[in-house]
């Protein structure tokens, strides 16, 4: 009696579990002689997951066969099959089609016993897997929209990779692209990720492996441009930006993107050659100083840049001048302050070229004549951005005035040959010419004489 009741509560205690698992029904079934399923078993569960009561599913089970989706039925048969033959646990996920009309995903799964008349007798469970199948779709959706987003960038490749206890590299991803870049293919990748980091230039491959391991010391992001050599023997210039995320077993999983920047490197290559030729030029300008400069908020001018002319005709050094604007500007003579400010604020009012001639004050007390010419640039921010060039006009000035007053000389020379040709009265002569000599000069009185230079 005793034995009958401990089995007894045994069985009771299964069938509370069986009854009571979330999502899950257990289940006991064989096959009679025609091949037809019996159901020896079954827990309370089965309804809750198909609408079938235990009840029917005991009377037929093919109740429970037949909410499976046609065209998934022979999945299963076929599984079952394979399990009987082989003598193996028996797993399967199908859809159903509950007895309220709503699919649900479900995984099967059986262990075989053979009985003692041959026939075999299956303990399985039914789990409802359709939240599980959903999460998988969505993961499969948004690992397939991410293989196509890496796979069609532009000029990109995505990647993840970790290194092994060894130090070795190994790609766990690598989107289609890289073939494109590198040339080499994706199965190449993964499996040798030592084909892509040998394309790096030798020189170039040190840099490289320092900036990982930088990165990976202070778990920050890793980023390097460098050369590679592709497969078909171009070289080209990729960007490696890179985030780690320390795993579990404390091994680093990179997730990054590789970038052709060979046109931008180019470009800055072209760039930079164009600043040197132009800062050589304005550096090597006679008497001249190119130069960039907007005004602070405040209205204080400040350079941008200056070309090293500027100390040959200023005595300022260009660092001196590009930390202190108006180190410049308070060499304009004061009296001529007012000319260049009215003449800027014209130009910047009318946003028209800028050109005013001031004497400027030398470092060494010199005085030279200047020509400063610049053209406005409105800048987003609403300010003027001012390109423009310092000239030292001081000879051309002195040329100008020499050239001025030789014309002048003329000038009085004619007159007075003019004013003394219908003369013939010597005294008369010399009162005329001492007359217009003296306007000339600017002289109240002009004396005549005669010098002998034979007399002592």
């Amino acid at each position: 009696m005793a034995d009958q009741e401990r089995l007894r509560q045994s069985e009771a205690t299964l069938r509370a579990v069986g009854d009571n698992l979330p999502d899950s029904f257990v289940y006991r079934y064989r096959r009679d002689p025609s091949g037809n399923p019996q159901y020896l078993y079954i827990s309370a569960g089965v309804e809750r997951l198909t609408g079938v009561t235990v009840e029917q599913a005991l009377a037929d089970p093919r109740a429970l066969y037949a909410l499976v989706l046609p065209e998934c039925l022979s999945k299963l048969l076929e599984a079952e099959q394979a399990a009987k033959r082989d003598l193996t646990d028996f797993a399967v996920e199908i859809p159903i089609r509950r007895k309220d009309g709503e699919v649900r995903w479900m995984r099967q799964r059986a262990r075989p016993e053979t009985q003692p008349d041959g026939r075999l007798l299956w303990n399985g469970v039914q789990t409802d897997i359709t939240e599980s199948v959903a999460d998988q779709e969505r993961l499969r959706e948004s690992e397939a929209a991410l293989r196509a987003m890496g796979d069609n960038l532009p000029d990109s490749v995505v990647f993840q990779y970790t290194r092994d206890p060894e130090g070795n590299a190994r790609f766990l991803y690598i989107s289609a692209s890289v073939e494109r870049l590198t040339g080499v293919a994706v199965e190449e990748a993964l499996a040798d990720a030592g084909a892509l980091y040998a394309q790096v230039l030798p020189e170039y491959l040190p840099k490289l492996l320092e900036a990982e391991r930088a990165a990976a010391r202070d778990l920050t992001d890793f980023a390097v441009e460098v050369p590679i050599r592709r497969k078909d023997g171009e070289v080209r210039w990729m960007r490696l930006r890179a985030r780690p995320a320390r795993r579990s077993n404390r091994e680093i999983l990179w997730n990054g993107v590789w970038t052709d920047i060979t046109e931008s490197v180019i470009d800055q290559e072209r760039l930079r050659q164009s600043e040197a030729r132009l800062r050589a030029v304005g550096d090597n300008l006679p008497n001249n100083s190119i130069f960039q400069y907007v005004p602070d908020q405040d209205g204080t001018p400040r350079f941008l840049y200056l070309s090293a002319g500027i100390e040959k005709i200023t005595g300022i050094a260009v660092e001196e001048a590009l930390a202190n604007g108006d180190a410049l500007f308070s060499q304009i003579l004061p009296e001529y302050r007012s000319t260049l400010s009215e003449a800027r604020q014209a130009a910047t009012r009318d946003l028209t070229d800028f050109a005013v001639e001031v004497p400027f004050r030398r470092a060494d007390g010199e005085v030279r004549w200047m020509r400063l010419h610049s053209r406005p640039d409105p800048q987003p921010d609403g300010r003027i951005l001012w390109n423009g060039v310092q000239t030292d006009i001081t000879e051309e000035k002195r040329l100008q005035t020499a050239q001025l007053e030789a014309a002048q000389r003329q000038s009085f020379q004619l007159e007075l040959s003019d004013a003394i040709k219908p003369l013939r009265d010597p005294f008369e002569i010399i009162a005329v010419v001492s007359e217009r000599l003296g306007k000339q000069l600017g002289c109240h009185q002009v004396v005549y004489a005669e010098i002998d230079a034979k007399q002592e």
